[in-house]
């Protein structure tokens, strides 16, 4: 293998890494939402962080999970996309198409994302 083969597939591995955790990130990130599966709880007004999820309640004050969401998909997806990184064999023209679907699984995850948050809405 010459060092221009090689270095088109490193190219190539790296867009079907950034092309799969595009689709996979924002799907982690809805299901965590869904779930309440955050990596960990942070309650800003108290300094605690605990494992998981956690209900605010009258002594920590509200809880934040957004952090733990980040980090869960961001791990999930990062697991998920070397997978299939080195699993599936794509030209870079699959992957310049499968670059649209990055955009397809964000948009389509935004109005179920706004109806999680109907809650704070009352």
């Amino acid at each position: 293998m010459n060092a221009s083969s090689q270095l088109q597939e490193t190219h190539t591995r790296g867009l079907s890494f950034v092309v799969f955790f595009g689709i996979f990130a924002p799907l982690i990130y809805f299901l965590a939402d869904l779930y309440k599966f955050p990596f960990f709880t942070y309650f800003p007004a108290t300094g605690e962080i605990f494992l998981g999820w956690r209900p605010f309640s009258e002594e920590s004050g509200p809880a934040m999970y957004w952090y733990g969401w980040i980090l869960a998909s961001t791990i999930i997806s990062s697991i998920l996309s070397v997978i299939f990184t080195f699993g599936i064999t794509l030209r870079t023209q699959s992957l310049v198409l499968l670059l649209n679907l990055t955009w397809l699984s964000i948009f389509s995850i935004v109005p179920f994302l706004i109806y999680s948050l109907k809650f704070y809405w009352k």
